[in-house]
């Protein structure tokens, strides 16, 4: 991108995917890019802040920036760019319209993981950091089912309803306290279960 810093670099990227957003008629859209969501000086690898929705709109803007931005002829430009049409490939194959989607999904995930891994690897896992989060994407990619017809996110959902039971108004946060709080909460809203 353009710019003689991190933070003029950001605002014309950012400038580009508000364009892409009212081109594309994007309702889920990020409400602004911090240069440290893309890349950050010292150890600490970058995090894009946005909900699921926010992140799965980007992923065509993602594609179309990669081939448009990045060179070929570069090996780490060209992991990058593969990697792109490989992650647009899987969510592609989301769709009700995609016929072949049990031999492209599998295809798509594992080639998207490679390219992903090797990018880790080359960039000492900062920028580009595998989290166990990765191995379950390949695992729903190579199901026997489209992913998205059922996804149930019930880990995430009972963590949320764990960290209901474990709020505190106040007072120590002390991690016995905190438990029993949390456990004493969770008996009153539940019955006990029949054994036999």
């Amino acid at each position: 991108m353009p710019g003689n810093n991190i933070d003029a670099r950001t605002a014309a990227l950012w400038a580009k995917i508000v364009e892409w957003y009212a081109e594309n008629d994007v309702k889920d859209r990020l409400p602004k890019l911090a240069s440290t969501w893309i890349q950050v000086d010292n150890d600490t690898p970058p995090k894009l802040k946005g909900n699921a929705s926010t992140t799965r709109a980007l992923i065509p803007f993602m594609y179309e920036a990669a081939e448009e931005l990045l060179d070929r002829s570069d090996p780490i430009e060209n992991a990058m760019q593969t990697a792109a049409y490989h992650l647009l490939e899987c969510y592609r194959c989301l769709s009700n319209d995609e016929l072949h989607w049990r031999t492209i999904l599998p295809a798509s995930s594992t080639a998207f993981v490679l390219q992903y891994k090797a990018l880790a690897n080359h960039h000492n896992g900062v920028d580009w950091r595998c989290k166990p989060k990765l191995h379950h994407f390949l695992e729903l990619c190579k199901g026997t089912s489209k992913p998205n017809m059922s996804w149930t996110y019930r880990d995430e959902e009972y963590g949320g309803s764990v960290a209901l039971l474990a709020r505190s108004r106040g007072g120590v946060l002390n991690p016995k306290i905190v438990s029993e709080r949390t456990l004493f909460r969770f008996k009153q809203q539940n019955p006990v279960p029949r054994l036999v």
